[in-house]
């Protein structure tokens, strides 16, 4: 004959009337109306065939018999409560999770593929870690299952800010980082290209533009609080550059610009590569002169990061080295 399992909230009550003195009590403990708690102690008594509660007008108090049912019912409440513990423990290590800050530039154009191979690297290495019986608190078995990036866009100040106070694991900026209780270490470099619309006169040229001539040049450039803005303000300050054409807030905007024939413009070569594969615009050699601005990762000092945060930086790194070339980076 098959028997249905007892309401774990109606033992759970019949626990707090023996651990508060009545139900009365045990009903304020458990957040739960008395008249509510009263229909549950008499659905559980039905539902065991029992007297659990002996019922006086001044009160109740548990019978022998419910005396026995509550020390049973702790022990089912306990393998209960592991139960529950233990799904949540393997939902945890099945998830490993991970923070990062990045600008939107590595946000946009390089973490998307690091991530891509932190997830199928640990999906690979799960079954060999499964098959090992490796202690469940290791490295290995917290990455053999899914992982999350939870990924926070931010300036490179901000960035900075959110790794130093411990917010996320790693932070990745494209400008030059200084920071008191972090290491710092440029992964790459990125250049910086001068894009024109593929009918402007600069794209017809045989040889390079000089520095000077694109100092003359009214240019639509990112707005004064971007990065790349910075660098083309550093070298070209020794031209004497005149005001640009447009500002932006965005490289894509001033790449729209630019390829609409409005100017000439300086973006980061990873934010034009789609832009010029599609020829919407090209690029042009300019002589003498240099754009680049560093990428970097950052940590809190103290080694290398560990677990997750660990082999994400050696996968970035990995794909600095194998994409290292002027102008590019993967």
């Amino acid at each position: 004959m098959t028997h249905r399992w007892p309401d774990p909230d109606a033992l759970e009550l019949l626990v707090a009337v023996a651990e508060h003195g009545s139900v009365g009590a045990a009903a304020r403990a458990l957040d739960m109306a008395q008249p509510n708690a009263s229909r549950t102690l008499r659905g559980l008594e039905r539902e065991l065939r029992l007297e659990l509660l002996q019922r006086t007008p001044h009160g109740s108090s548990l019978t022998p018999e419910g005396a026995l049912v509550v020390t049973w019912a702790r022990a089912v409440l306990g393998q209960a409560q592991t139960l529950v513990d233990g799904v949540a423990l393997l939902r945890r290590e099945r998830t490993a999770r991970v923070a990062v800050a990045a600008t939107p530039l590595i946000a946009e154009h390089l973490l998307p593929m690091w991530v891509a191979e932190l997830r199928s690297t640990a999906r690979a290495r799960a079954p060999q870690w499964y098959r090992s019986g490796a202690p469940k608190d290791t490295p290995a078995f917290t990455a053999a299952g899914e992982v999350e990036v939870d990924l926070t866009v931010a300036d490179s100040g901000q960035v900075l800010y959110l790794v130093s106070h411990g917010e996320v694991s790693l932070g990745f900026t494209e400008e030059p980082a200084r920071a008191a209780g972090l290491e710092v270490l440029t992964f790459g470099t990125e250049g910086l290209v001068v894009a024109v619309a593929p009918h402007h006169r600069w794209a017809r040229r045989e040889s390079p533009v000089s520095a000077a001539e694109v100092a003359r040049t009214p240019l639509v450039l990112q707005s004064t609080d971007a990065s790349t803005r910075r660098v083309v303000d550093r070298a070209l300050a020794a031209y004497d550059p005149v005001s640009p054409r447009q500002e932006y807030a965005s490289a894509a905007a001033v790449l729209a610009a630019v390829a609409a024939g409005i100017a000439p413009g300086v973006v980061g070569s990873l934010d034009a590569a789609g832009w010029i594969r599609t020829g919407r615009v090209t690029t042009v050699a300019v002589a003498d002169l240099a754009l680049s601005r560093p990428l970097q990762v950052a940590w809190p000092k103290g080694g290398r990061p560990p677990d997750l945060a660990g082999e994400l930086l050696g996968i970035a790194l990995a794909h600095a080295r194998r994409y290292a070339a002027p102008g590019r980076m993967g």
